[in-house]
């Protein structure tokens, strides 16, 4: 069973709501599935972070429960001159100083610098952390630690203090998001441009209670009368003491027998009247008892991730009232149609008589209510999403990068009933040179019948390129093409004398491929076949076929590699991550790659085939790229076994489309002297990659799209593109 770390700030049944709730729930339904252990603090208090409960090891609810001792408790001087000089900077849009996030973390609390030394020395002992709220100093410190096995849920919203630098590093390093809701990942992904990483809308399960009894809850409590309820710390930063004015200016204009109940732990001055009961805490039979004899849930709070509270009415079918300046309940309210929003006292007044005095209409409301939750909170359907991002985290990075690819693999017999008019050659066969022409520019290309359409586009581009001075010889390296379009691909070149297209048939190469993982084919090793199917050559041009040609190839070729293996461009992508702490980076260390802008990207190379082939011979350079599992496969290899040996070419010969994702990356954390080489490579390109099927026909207004269709309409594979295009749309 694997062992799984939930991080919190606070834990235990005293506290019963918020992110600590959360936790304790989490942690109840995954321990059928998993060793589940809490690492938390000492505290009960989250005002004063006193230490409260004994050090060291509890059981609760037969889950192991790790407690560390905060150093100090919050002073408060000392935060408030931090919180001031945080909103300054924030609030003049200005970026905060790295000295002061952390003088904030520590002031915030809980300072409980041994748990980070706890999760430092125990990285390996559990299979998936997972961390639960941004704000405090656990997760600040402890999720860096173990990024590359981490589920954060950060429980944000709106407010001042996500806004601080601190905060935009941490929310580009965890493995895997969960969000509460659709606007909190919303929130998430338009303040830090996040989407690159997985994620999920995970939410809660909400207990439905069948068995609530409010007669109980109102005689112990000696309520008579109609009341409304808020549950939840009794706190002014949840806008508490505005609820209750307001309430108050409710009697003043519909006076009434009508109550208010505070359901839970108070922080501020209640005032005394009868029409207000406060219980503090409460245990959690007490507490439906209580929501289910009510008839409105106050939900006042302008920042809410989730509010279990307002859920739990819904859950026993009481209407809400609830803050409209909170996106997250305006949108349990809109999307279950069972509640009401108010932004000043007025609205609340109007809204609150409304609810009050409308029984009919609360009828519907309750039905709704029920219905959401049903259809949106069930603990099932929860805990399922749970555990898929537990198993994700868990296995290494490898297994699960880019598995979303849209690959489609098909054996096929290329000799199928029909005229073929394309050059097939023998895979016996040795390729020679096509031209006598020692001149001449030799270009390998690799295709499935898959990427036939996307080949015959760069095809065309490279000899709508093509200098009439010089000579250009195609091969494609094939198994599984369809003579149509072989022959398809052979007309692009009808009229073109100074070049030739001829198919070599790989399919019994011998390729050892136990080490291919299932989301990647052996055409991603094909290239490597090249030291040997080019043997007569002394360099030869590889391009992906998801490339396109802006410029003549020659130029390219022409470069001198006289003492290197290969000639190819740096890879803005791994650039960017190996430009900051993540699990990638520290993958790139261990193969010894550290620099940023020395790995190379391995869709358009200029091989030394010559030099390659003194080093070894057949296929013994495409088997060696497969003795170990590689991330990037044979992209990895060739940075390996060729380091040392690479001339880094003008990025301008391998410009990337950029998806919004991977431009974020590159705008964040791209050295600046790669950053600038790229930016003015993009003012002129000169081949433009569309890795991961990025063409214009799949994603509509992508990247550099108008060169693309400038090419492809010239070809006989146009028609298929818009096809594809007006399937996708």
């Amino acid at each position: 069973m694997k062992k799984i770390a939930i991080v919190v700030h606070r834990y235990g049944k005293e506290i019963g709501s918020g992110a600590e709730y959360l936790a304790m729930q989490y942690a109840n339904k995954l321990k059928k599935f998993y060793d589940i252990e809490v690492l938390t603090t000492t505290c009960l208090d989250y005002t004063t972070w006193e230490n409260h409960f004994p050090e060291g090891i509890t059981i609760i609810d037969d889950i192991k429960v790790i407690r560390f001792k905060t150093i100090q408790p919050r002073k408060i001087i000392d935060f408030d001159k931090y919180c001031q000089i945080q909103l300054e900077k924030i609030n003049s849009n200005e970026p905060t100083e790295s000295k002061n996030d952390d003088e904030w973390i520590k002031a915030q609390g809980p300072y409980c610098p041994d748990m980070i030394t706890y999760i430092s020395e125990n990285q390996e002992s559990y299979s998936a952390y997972v961390f639960i709220t941004y704000l405090y100093y656990h997760t600040v410190y402890g999720l860096p630690l173990v990024a590359n096995k981490s589920i954060f849920f950060p429980t944000a919203h709106d407010e001042p203090w996500i806004r601080q630098r601190v905060f935009k590093n941490l929310f580009c390093l965890p493995r895997y998001f969960g969000f509460l809701t659709n606007e909190e990942k919303q929130f998430v992904h338009d303040l830090f441009r996040n989407q690159f990483i997985k994620f999920d809308v995970i939410g809660a399960g909400i207990t439905i209670i069948e068995n609530a009894n409010p007669a109980i809850f109102k005689q112990k409590y000696n309520i008579k009368e109609q009341y409304i309820v808020y549950v939840g710390r009794v706190d002014a930063s949840k806008r508490c003491d505005e609820m209750i004015s307001f309430f108050i200016n409710y009697k003043n204009t519909y006076p009434s027998t009508l109550k208010l109940v505070l359901l839970g732990n108070s922080t501020m001055d209640i005032p005394k009247r009868d029409d207000i009961t406060s219980t503090g805490f409460v245990d959690e039979a007490t507490k439906y008892n209580c929501i289910a004899g009510a008839d409105v849930m106050i939900a006042p709070s302008e920042y809410e991730s989730f509010c279990f509270a307002l859920l739990e009415g819904f859950a026993l079918g009481i209407p809400g009232l609830v803050n409209g300046k909170c996106n997250v309940l305006r949108g349990h309210c809109d999307l279950s149609t069972g509640g009401l929003c108010y932004t000043n006292q007025q609205e609340f007044i109007d809204c609150l008589h409304k609810l009050i005095t409308s029984p009919d209409n609360n009828k519907e409301m309750r039905n709704s209510t029920r219905k959401y939750i049903n259809d949106n909170y069930t603990w099932e359907r929860v805990t399922r999403k749970l555990c898929d991002a537990i198993e994700y985290v868990s296995e290494p990075f490898f297994l699960n990068h880019y598995a979303n690819l849209e690959v489609e693999y098909m054996n096929r017999n290329i000799y199928e009933d029909e005229q073929l008019n394309a050059t097939v050659l023998d895979s016996k066969e040795v390729v020679k040179p096509y031209f006598d022409d020692n001149n001449s520019i030799a270009v390998l290309l690799v295709t499935s019948n898959d990427y036939a359409i996307f080949l015959g586009v760069l095809i065309y581009s490279i000899v709508k390129n093509a200098s009439l001075d010089r000579k250009y010889d195609i091969i494609i390296l094939i198994d599984d093409i369809t003579v149509k379009n072989m022959n398809l691909i052979s007309s692009l070149i009808e009229n073109y004398l100074n070049v030739s297209i001829r198919f070599l048939d790989v399919s019994n190469f011998s390729l050892n491929t136990e080490n291919i993982m299932s989301n990647y084919s052996k055409y991603t090793y094909y290239r490597l076949f090249l030291p040997d199917v080019m043997k007569n050559f002394d360099k030869v041009l590889y391009l992906d076929s998801d490339v396109l040609v802006n410029a003549d190839v020659s130029l390219l070729f022409d470069t001198d590699i006289e003492g290197f293996d290969l000639a190819a461009t740096f890879d803005i992508l791994i650039s960017s991550w190996q430009s900051y702490p993540n699990e990638m980076r520290d993958y790139f260390r261990k193969l010894n790659l550290r620099k940023a802008g020395e790995y190379i990207q391995a869709g358009v190379i200029l091989f030394n085939v010559k030099q390659i082939n003194e080093k070894y011979n057949k296929l013994e350079f495409a088997n060696k790229a497969l003795l170990k599992k590689y991330t990037f496969h044979d992209q990895d290899f060739l940075n390996v076994f060729c380091r040392g040996k690479i001339k880094y070419i003008s990025y301008e010969w391998n410009v990337f489309n950029l998806k919004n994702e991977v431009a974020d990356l590159v705008n964040r954390y791209l050295p600046k002297e790669l950053y600038d080489k790229c930016i003015e490579a993009r003012k002129n390109p000169k081949i433009i990659h569309y890795p991961e099927r990025q063409f214009p026909c799949y994603v509509p207004d992508t990247d550099f799209d108008y060169l693309y269709w400038e090419y492809a309409r010239n070809t006989p594979f146009y028609e298929n593109l818009i096809n594809i295009m007006i399937k996708k749309r």
